[in-house]
């Protein structure tokens, strides 16, 4: 039986898009954090100035992703707020529910696919 809070999805999808949040949450947490680490790590080792550039070129790439991932993490997280307050899966722009099938494929979804 569908949950009127949420429009469209019952209980179990709720439990299966909770948990692939859940999941993607701890996935781009730890990602994050690796990549802060990788671009943090001390630069005693290095000698010539080519491996100095190389470790910049590198360094920056890894806080590009931490950055990315930082605001994917937001998304998420919004997600899972919105569960917590019954408003998830229900397109910020329309106000209609967003389908099954969207959520499954992007559960961070603000939007049906037209309304973007």
């Amino acid at each position: 039986m569908p949950s009127e809070r949420t429009h469209a999805l019952t209980d179990a999808q709720l439990t299966k898009l909770r948990q692939a949040l859940a999941r993607k949450r701890d996935e781009l947490r730890r990602k994050s954090r690796a990549h802060v680490e990788g671009a943090t790590r001390s630069d005693e080792e290095l000698i010539d100035d080519g491996d100095v550039a190389m470790r910049s070129a590198t360094t920056d790439e890894l806080l590009d992703l931490a950055d990315h991932e930082r605001k994917l993490l937001a998304e998420v997280e919004r997600a899972l707020a919105k569960m917590d307050a019954g408003t998830y899966g229900v397109s910020e722009a329309t106000g209609e529910p967003i389908p099954y099938a969207r959520l499954g494929a992007v559960p961070w979804a603000r939007n049906n696919v037209d309304d973007e």
